[in-house]
């Protein structure tokens, strides 16, 4: 009984796949969805940028890091590149190996290639450019993941720019080449679905070889999630593949790793003796983080925007600076993910967003996304909002019960203005607080903005 539900469940799947949902999509007329979601998410990301630009002339400063260490690096590896400097750099400390340095960074990053047609003069004010390219880009390759499973054109187009404008990469402004593999994660996850359902080849290879060429840091998790990804929808019946596809699976992958070889091998040997490399969890650090902040700051995460990089309020303590540690989706928020969860019985979805869960509760797996090493919280989490900005789309089904339909709209409103009326009144002034004075600052406005979340809410 078990297979044969498993049967009729991956044969509506593949039903579907085969054109039912994609013809819906198309035939709602108007632009397609995916150049859509790149301009809106484009658009928004220039309202963003558009008063900095405005106020410093074009050009856009952040602090840290980003005015230290990526316009630097953007402009001397672009000029490098343009002026033909060969493969060693003797400006980069006391000389070193560009594929060495700069394959972390930006060497492989097809955002920077696109400059190289301008002067090196431009690449301060290309920044915001750049970013708006970023940020289109991810939301368009988010919509081509998730026009499979969206009812319609439009909730395709939101989960995409939801997923483009998630708490991670906003917060990751600041460290603006970890925006490039956000981009290029979802279209592994589109070859995957269209292999294991379409049997289309060629794709998975090319988007492997591209993470791989872009970011090995970043690949590594990439590669464990996209494994788990594909062992939870097998065993729940959602992918069905025999021995030759799933060689032939394999021998893409490693087609890809060969591909993307050309930066990460030269980058792997120079970094076999860093001392860096082998900062390992041990002992009780292997089950329980150090400092209990930190499981405070997880969870926050997962229902407030970021706080800046270099400013943590809530729990300051706990390490949260400069970790990208988010899980923050924008409208829908974990009251969308929550309504998910509630109104579906199973599913591949709901098991990923648990183990996702577990995971970032204990170090040594948290530490598995990047070859365990110390952990610090940073690509699990956006790793699992892909799969929560599904969650939206159910407001458009009349299959999610009024209930959660309520406590969305609650749980939204209020971590809405939860964090939008500490920066009306400014973060500086609770920051001159004590921090209990501050916790309980927020508390109040929290309960301030649940009393008022009905007139919000009002029909």
């Amino acid at each position: 009984m078990s297979s044969l539900f498993a049967k009729r469940k991956y044969n509506s799947i593949y039903e579907q796949d085969r054109g039912f949902f994609p013809k819906r999509l198309e035939e709602q007329g108007g632009l397609n969805a995916v150049l859509l979601s790149f301009l809106i998410a484009a658009g928004v990301a220039a309202a963003i940028f558009l008063p900095f630009l405005v106020v410093d002339r074009g050009f856009f400063t952040y602090c840290g890091d980003y005015n230290s260490q990526q316009i630097p690096f953007y402009k001397y590896v672009h000029d490098f590149l343009r002026t033909g400097g060969g493969t060693f750099s003797w400006a980069t400390d006391l000389g070193s190996s560009v594929v060495n340095s700069y394959s972390f960074y930006n060497l492989g990053s097809p955002f920077l290639w696109l400059t190289l047609p301008f002067p090196g003069s431009w690449l301060p004010y290309l920044m915001v450019p750049l970013y708006l390219l970023k940020f289109g880009a991810i939301a368009a390759a988010a919509c081509l993941y998730l026009s499979r499973y969206a009812k319609t054109r439009n909730m395709a187009v939101i989960c995409s720019v939801v997923y483009a404008f998630c708490g991670f990469n906003v917060y990751n402004i600041f460290f603006n080449h970890m925006l490039d593999p956000v981009a290029i994660f979802p279209l592994i996850l589109w070859a995957l679905d269209g292999y294991m359902y379409r049997r289309r080849r060629g794709w998975f290879a090319l988007f492997v070889g591209l993470a791989l060429l872009n970011s090995y840091f970043f690949f590594i998790g990439n590669v464990l999630f996209v494994a788990l990804y594909f062992v939870i929808k097998l065993l729940c019946g959602e992918y069905r593949i025999d021995i030759k596809n799933f060689g032939l699976l394999a021998l893409e992958a490693v087609i890809g790793l060969g591909l993307g070889m050309v930066l990460a091998l030269p980058a792997f040997y120079a970094l076999t003796g860093n001392p860096r490399t082998d900062n390992f969890a041990n002992g009780m650090g292997l089950i329980l983080y150090g400092n209990t902040q930190q499981y405070a700051n997880i969870f926050t995460s997962m229902f407030l925007p970021p706080d800046p990089p270099y400013l943590p309020n809530l729990f300051p303590d706990g390490a949260i600076k400069w970790t990208s540690m988010s899980a923050f989706l924008p409208i829908a928020g974990m009251g969308g993910v929550i309504a998910y969860c509630r109104a579906r019985r199973g599913g591949s979805t709901k098991i990923m967003l648990g183990v996702c869960l577990v995971m970032a509760l204990v170090p040594f797996l948290n530490s598995s996304f990047y070859a365990f090493n110390a952990p610090c919280a940073r690509w699990k989490i956006p790793a699992s909002t892909l799969p929560k900005a599904r969650a939206p789309r159910l407001l458009s089904q009349r299959a999610l019960p009024c209930w959660a339909c309520c406590r969305l709209k609650r749980t939204t409103c209020g971590a809405l203005a939860w964090r939008a009326m500490p920066g009306a009144f400014g973060l500086r002034c609770l920051r001159r607080l004590c921090p209990r004075c501050c916790f309980l600052s927020l508390c109040g406005i929290s309960a301030t903005s649940g009393a008022l979340r009905p007139c919000c809410w009002a029909r």
